[in-house]
């Protein structure tokens, strides 16, 4: 038995992704992304309770 002390390169230009599995992650990632923007613009503004102001700013004047 002869050994080949050369190194073999695979080259991968000329290789193909599956389209398929690429279109269908992109098409998730598009539905997720667009369900989180609906969320966010369905959100309310919301002022804090006078309790929450309070704490809020006694722990940024204890880091004065």
């Amino acid at each position: 038995m002869t050994t080949n002390s050369r190194q073999l390169e695979l080259g991968l230009e000329g290789s193909r992704r599956c389209r398929s599995v690429n279109l269908r992650s992109r098409r998730r990632a598009g539905w997720w992304f667009e369900r989180i923007r609906q969320v966010v613009e369905g959100a309310e503004e919301r002022k804090p309770k006078a309790n929450e102001e309070k704490a809020i700013a006694s722990k940024t004047e204890g880091n004065r």
